[in-house]
């Protein structure tokens, strides 16, 4: 009886074990799933259209929100001198702040933007023209202003688009060879025309490809056409479904936006943006020292260049201020190649 209680129990056991990982990780469908494509890429254009008009908003929103984690992380967790910080920074300075730090995002994903457009072999040769003069002006002036790793990021990243865009053309056959294929259409539309051509080839005695999924079988409702007649609903079919289509795709703009954030994210430990120009700032007592000089109402607050602590001072304390130049991995491509290692600012990395 207890041998009995025990395999009863354990058989619960592992079936409420496998119905739990049934729930968590559900089974993957494998039958063909038919579904209106028409329908569907009017609703995909009007998401696209949706994140195009909301992606200024989502773009700022998250660039300030870098902002403030980049703050808290350089300040190692102080969140006392992270609000000093902040509330020091008047709001225009602010906007500056995530101006500077989307410029980097701006210019990859615009270059993404182009290179995608100017990849695609069905655009109209006027937006391609357009597309390419957009992607080159872009890699120029990424040249003058980004710093040469982020011009390094969009050269290969543009590439990749493009490169992907390019070659990821659909290989065209003729309708009667793909009526007499086994490759299953998803449009609804199409499969009932495709399983009518496959009926009417097999009452030819001509051979088709074999299908499990989806069986040769009679078409419901009958129709005794021509195959003629059955290739030209097929083609016209796949016409509405190509105009449907919105210029680029979702998969596309999110793979844009995603990959263009996560270089924008990556700035947090790799480039952190700064708050206030770095200065070289003399004092009263003759100490000299490099931070960051925030005007108040009273007069300043002094953070060091390391960020461990701030103090108030006024002005009688501060004797002179210089900027510095910034790091020579920082400096963009073109200034490096002609040589321009040093400008008017001071080399407070010395």
């Amino acid at each position: 009886m207890r041998r009995r209680n025990k395999r009863q129990h354990r058989g619960r056991t592992k079936g409420f074990v496998k119905t739990f990982l049934r729930w968590v990780f559900p089974q993957h469908e494998t039958r063909p799933v038919s579904r209106d494509l028409v329908v569907e890429n009017a609703s995909k254009q009007k998401m696209i259209a949706s994140l195009y008009s909301s992606g200024l908003a989502i773009v700022s929103a998250g660039g300030l929100v870098i902002v403030v984690l980049n703050l808290l992380y350089r300040v190692g967790g102080n969140t006392n001198l992270a609000l000093a910080i902040i509330l020091a920074l008047p709001v225009s300075a602010l906007a500056v702040i995530v101006l500077l730090s989307l410029a980097n995002i701006i210019l990859i994903g615009t270059g993404n933007a182009f290179a995608t457009l100017y990849g695609q072999r069905e655009a109209s040769p006027k937006v391609r023209r357009m597309a390419g003069a957009g992607l080159y002006l872009t890699i120029l002036i990424s040249l003058i202003a980004l710093p040469w790793f982020f011009f390094v990021v969009l050269l290969l990243s543009t590439y990749i688009y493009w490169r992907s865009e390019h070659t990821s053309q659909p290989r065209t056959i003729s309708v009667l060879d793909w009526v007499q294929s086994s490759s299953v259409p998803e449009d609804i539309e199409l499969r009932r025309l495709w399983s009518e051509g496959r009926w009417a080839l097999h009452r030819r005695g001509l051979p088709l490809s074999n299908s499990p999924r989806v069986p040769t079988t009679l078409p419901d409702p009958f129709r005794n056409r021509k195959i003629a007649a059955i290739c030209a609903d097929i083609l016209e079919r796949l016409e509405q479904i190509r105009q449907s289509k919105p210029q680029t795709s979702i998969r596309k703009v999110l793979s844009v936006f995603g990959v263009s954030l996560s270089i924008y994210a990556s700035q947090l430990f790799t480039t952190p943006m700064n708050f206030a120009p770095l200065e070289s700032v003399k004092f009263s007592s003759g100490a000299q020292e490099e931070g960051y000089v925030l005007a108040t109402a009273s007069g300043f607050l002094f953070v060091d260049s390391q960020l461990d602590g701030g103090r108030y001072l006024v002005s009688s304390d501060i004797q002179s201020r210089e900027i510095c130049e910034p790091l020579r991995w920082n400096r963009p491509l073109l200034r490096i190649i002609s040589h321009q290692a040093t400008g008017t600012g001071v080399d407070c990395y010395k």
